[in-house]
């Protein structure tokens, strides 16, 4: 699960705080592109529809947008799901990229399995809950939404549940990493 000859810890901050300022960066960079149309289609800076497309919203506020529509995913569940993308994409790129697993002989073709494996995960689970699986890309454009006026609507959201984008993944990716040691690297060991 943890992996300091691949990855020392001592990196983590400074990949952490790349990720969220490239997120910042992205969500900036929308921003700029479309502030007409937000500044014509959402004048005030309220409507959750137009907010996220800075960040992600339980349930989907694209598909689900009538008050009742609420009681459809709560924050928790938001969670689950979040961690379960998290530890499915991560389990997915350590089979992908293990040098030891020679089911993918290639690991040219790997990139496309990740991406295809976001893609299954983004098809199953955006129209509950927009599926994030990173939390720099769920709060650096969320940053960016509160500066450019959606402030609780951004953060802490319409529910308090922008959290929920924040720790499920934290939880998913190490726990999918587990997974993936105890149950495949074990068996790869026998072939270095």
């Amino acid at each position: 699960m943890f992996r300091p000859l691949d990855f020392h810890w001592k990196r983590l901050l400074p990949y952490w705080i790349s990720q969220i300022l490239g997120g910042m960066l992205g969500g900036a960079i929308n921003l700029g592109i479309f502030r007409s149309w937000y500044d014509l289609r959402d004048p005030n800076r309220d409507t959750l529809v137009y907010a996220s497309t800075f960040g992600e919203y339980f349930p989907n506020p694209s598909m689900w947008s009538e008050p009742e529509d609420q009681s459809l995913m709560y924050v928790a569940e938001c969670m689950a799901v979040e961690a379960w993308g998290a530890g499915v994409l991560m389990f997915m790129i350590l089979v992908f990229t293990d040098p030891r697993n020679q089911a993918l002989k290639s690991k040219d073709a790997a990139p496309f399995f990740i991406g295809f494996t976001v893609a299954m995960l983004i098809c199953l689970y955006a129209p509950l809950q927009q599926a994030g699986w990173n939390p720099a890309r769920d709060l650096g454009p969320r940053i960016i939404a509160a500066i450019a006026g959606y402030g609780t609507m951004a953060i802490p959201g319409p529910r308090n549940g922008f959290w929920a984008y924040i720790v499920g993944p934290l939880i998913g990716a190490p726990l999918g990493a587990l997974v993936y040691d105890v149950i495949l690297a074990r068996g790869l060991r026998k072939y270095e």
